[in-house]
């Protein structure tokens, strides 16, 4: 892995600290509660929901209800 730091990689970790307080949270509850890096809550919204459904944040999962995005840990979680 890189010695870089992104400000991607600091809202993931974000998200995932958030994910292991409060499995099951929706992605908008997530992202109203972590600072990000993205423009608005809305864009961060977006872009997020691609990415975990593409299963490319590491140690997030999500699970749809009705529109909700529900967040929880990954079966192989990483390390905080």
């Amino acid at each position: 892995a890189s010695s870089y730091w992104s400000p991607y990689q600091a809202t993931c970790k974000a998200l995932r600290d958030e994910v292991r307080q409060a499995p099951g949270c929706s992605l908008r509850e997530a992202i109203a509660r972590i600072e990000h890096h993205y423009a608005s809550p809305a864009s961060a919204r977006g872009a997020l929901a691609k990415w975990i459904e593409a299963g490319k944040i590491p140690g997030i999962e999500a699970r749809r209800d009705g529109r909700a995005l529900r967040l929880y840990l990954a079966e192989t979680a990483v390390p905080a």
